[in-house]
């Protein structure tokens, strides 16, 4: 049987988020970038290992906070509070992070191809 707990759902905006976003911009950008600069399939699989790169920083720093979140909460827990729960923002932003790695590799792996 599987137990359910109260949380509270924090309402975070983007704003909050900027670093990881940051870092997805850079990393939707550098193929797109190495693409009108150099139009070689070449420097476009290189660019894709650049993506996955920023992909894999935007996730590090994302876990990041989340463990900070689970220490935190175990100290509300201790406090009799309700814990907090994961943001749609936050949500949202590791989902882009996992497409852009999976679209990054396919262009690492193939970017000549795609020319």
């Amino acid at each position: 049987m599987t137990k359910t707990y109260l949380l509270v759902v924090p309402e975070l905006g983007y704003r909050e988020y900027w670093p990881e976003i940051a870092w997805l911009c850079l990393g939707v950008l550098a193929p797109i970038a190495t693409l009108c600069i150099t139009r070689s399939g070449d420097w476009l699989e290189r660019s894709g290992s650049v993506s996955v790169f920023c992909a894999a920083v935007a996730e590090f720093i994302s876990l990041n906070r989340l463990t900070k979140k689970h220490f935190l909460n175990a100290c509300r827990a201790q406090r009799g509070e309700l814990p907090w729960g994961i943001s749609s923002a936050f949500s949202n932003i590791g989902k882009v992070a996992f497409l852009l790695g999976v679209a990054g590799t396919i262009i690492w792996g193939f970017g000549s191809k795609i020319l």
